[in-house]
């Protein structure tokens, strides 16, 4: 278990709310123009005061979560923002720039659609040999133990990923009324499955790190694990080998134990990141610590 040094990622945990901050970053939100500039590694209360206005943003807009946010090249932050229902429900109105990600403009502050129709959109990572934006999804509900797969995909400007009226490429949901064949005809199939309602939610790429083989070329990935499984899934943390930028082959499971013998949750991982000394860091917001695993 990591104690929490301030220099390193820390999670924020309240009902309804995670979030993934860094120091020595800037931080943003999309529902405002504000963007927050954190210099000092020492600055806990400046920390703690982000977390509670990006609180109060999200209860007042009833987003299921505020998502992470990335910095790319110095010019851009791009941000994860979950849907506002299961499949549509409460009417396309409600689902305005929403099951997306975003793309924000920092000399203008202006918020651009990046990607869209991605369910619940969580954890993003760059892939530096393709250069592609990763993101980890959530799937809709309410189909059975088996459907839909959570999965991890590269998104591309402009791409639409099907939610809500398709899932995984072009499977309609005969659920969602209106149907819409145009927007399912060019919904672009997912990379990678990562299994029904696992509840992926950190994602971080590594290349090259201090870990062991096979963990030196790919994605981690936090599940924070499912809530309506027959046969409880996910509440762990797996690692996805790549090669040449692509997944290459079967998750390999790095973290376990967090479920008790009689099914209790004993923790949850969600932020996923690297430290400076390449060893891999959990965040955990049923267990209130932050784990860190690395070589012996």
């Amino acid at each position: 278990m990591f104690d929490g040094d301030l220099f390193l990622p820390r999670a924020f945990g309240k009902p309804g709310f995670s979030a993934l901050i860094f120091t020595c970053a800037e931080i943003g939100s999309h529902y405002n123009n504000r963007i927050r500039k954190i210099r000092d590694a020492s600055s806990r209360i400046g920390q703690a005061t982000f977390a509670e206005h990006l609180q109060k943003q999200i209860e007042k807009r009833r987003m299921r979560f505020f998502k992470f946010v990335q910095k790319h090249d110095g010019k851009r932050l791009f941000a994860t923002v979950g849907s506002n229902s299961n499949v549509g429900e409460k009417g396309v109105e409600a689902e305005i720039n929403r099951a997306s990600v975003l793309e924000i403009d920092l000399a203008t502050g202006r918020t651009y659609l990046f990607a869209s129709g991605l369910r619940n959109p969580n954890g993003l990572s760059w892939q530096p040999e393709s250069g592609a934006l990763w993101v980890a999804v959530n799937e809709r509900d309410e189909i059975g133990s088996d459907l839909v797969p959570d999965y991890m995909t590269s998104v591309r400007r402009g791409g639409f990923y099907g939610w809500p009226y398709s899932y995984f490429g072009q499977h309609v949901d005969a659920r969602v009324k209106p149907p819409r064949p145009d927007l399912v005809a060019k919904a672009i199939a997912p990379d990678y499955s990562l299994g029904a309602h696992v509840a992926a939610l950190g994602l971080a790429h590594v290349k090259d790190g201090s870990l062991p083989p096979p963990l030196t070329d790919g994605m981690f990935i936090g599940q924070h694990g499912s809530w309506n499984r027959a046969v409880p899934a996910g509440y762990n943390v797996v690692f996805v080998p790549f090669e040449d930028g692509r997944p290459s082959g079967q998750p390999v499971e790095v973290l376990s134990g967090f479920v008790s013998p009689r099914g209790e949750a004993w923790g949850r991982p969600v932020g996923v990141a690297l430290d400076a000394r390449g060893a891999l860091l959990v965040a955990d917001d049923v267990g209130n610590v932050m784990w860190r695993a690395a070589r012996n």
